[in-house]
């Protein structure tokens, strides 16, 4: 087990993985499409990706970007399914200012 740290522009997956995870930081990826794409080509069978970003309908004040910086789910998911990945899971009340979405390849 060993963790990669990726960069804005690039996943940054030295080779197939299990598991991408992304907390917090959905908003501040460029070129999301391509971004992803890369992502799905470098998981292995059966593996996911999972993200964990702000609400977009969390109270101000709270934790987390601004809302016009925040991405919602709807969103998250067109532009994952761009990529192939298609949404497996979904929590949104563990955290109470944050939502947990689990993708997989289709």
């Amino acid at each position: 087990l060993s963790a990669v740290q990726g960069r804005a522009d690039g996943p940054a997956l030295p080779e197939p993985v299990d598991v991408v995870f992304l907390c917090d930081v959905y908003h501040h990826l460029t070129g999301r499409s391509a971004y992803f794409a890369e992502v799905a080509a470098g998981l292995r069978p059966g593996g996911r990706v999972v993200i964990v970003d702000f609400k977009p309908d969390a109270p101000e004040g709270t934790p987390g970007p601004p809302a016009r910086h925040r991405i919602g789910v709807p969103q998250v998911d067109a532009e994952l399914a761009d990529a192939g990945l298609v949404r497996v899971a979904l929590d949104e009340s563990t955290l109470p200012f944050q939502y947990v979405a689990t993708y997989e390849r289709r």
